[in-house]
């Protein structure tokens, strides 16, 4: 997320309204092939969010790969089609913030006609990214206990590598009750907060600046280790 960093975490929050920043996006990709095995160029691929029903469009380069950046998160439908095959068809690919996902086709012979539907499932393992991380979804702020006026901070500690959570300073100095943790060994001076992409640190990286309620939170990534860029 942050490349240049030389520190220990990341962490950004998305928020249920407009997301602005990279690090609130995902990207879906994926590679088209024919029956054979040999690259499809020139394939026309259309992602759909099916929420908001708002539709991105791109053809395969000559590898036969394809590639929409800058997603909003959310649940898509993936559909390629080529003269001369079968339309095909990814369902309910879920899209999360600051994520990766991989969609790939096998073309069959046919008709354009003729639809070969699947429901996507969950990649085993992450492929494309380096990042190591965690990201904590709405149903899992809501329903773990949390400390400190429900502070979404607290649930760090269910990051590998990160102590338990803390407070530190005064109240008279850290008024918002923000918590610090260390992470792979790092000083908490060395982690980094972001909302929607806006650096959220305060007095060096000793404290966070704003703290929202749990309820106003719709995710929390967090990345340990090769930020993407």
């Amino acid at each position: 997320m942050l490349s240049r960093l030389s520190g220990a975490l990341v962490m950004a929050l998305l928020l249920p309204l407009a997301a602005y920043a990279q690090a609130d996006k995902g990207t879906l990709l994926g590679t088209v092939l024919d029956g054979s095995g040999a690259p499809a160029p020139d394939t026309a691929v259309k992602v759909t969010e099916i929420n908001t029903n708002i539709v991105h469009d791109a053809k395969t380069n000559e590898a036969g790969n394809y590639s929409f950046p800058l997603l909003d998160p959310g649940t898509y439908t993936v559909d390629c089609e080529h003269a001369g095959f079968k339309r095909e068809s990814r369902k309910d690919v879920r899209l999360d913030a600051n994520s990766t996902v991989r969609v790939d086709f096998t073309l069959q012979v046919g008709s354009v006609s003729e639809t070969v539907s699947v429901s996507a499932s969950a990649a085993i393992l992450q492929t494309d990214r380096a990042d190591l991380g965690v990201k904590i979804e709405t149903q899992t702020l809501e329903n773990l206990p949390l400390t400190f006026n429900r502070n979404y901070q607290g649930l760090i500690g269910l990051v590998p590598g990160a102590s338990r959570p803390f407070r530190p300073h005064s109240s008279f100095y850290n008024s918002q009750d923000s918590l610090s943790t260390y992470v792979n060994g790092q000083f908490r001076q060395a982690s980094s907060f972001m909302i929607e992409g806006i650096n959220n640190d305060w007095d060096n990286g000793n404290l966070t600046v704003v703290v929202p309620s749990v309820e106003a939170i719709q995710t929390v990534d967090v990345t340990t280790r090769n930020y993407d860029a």
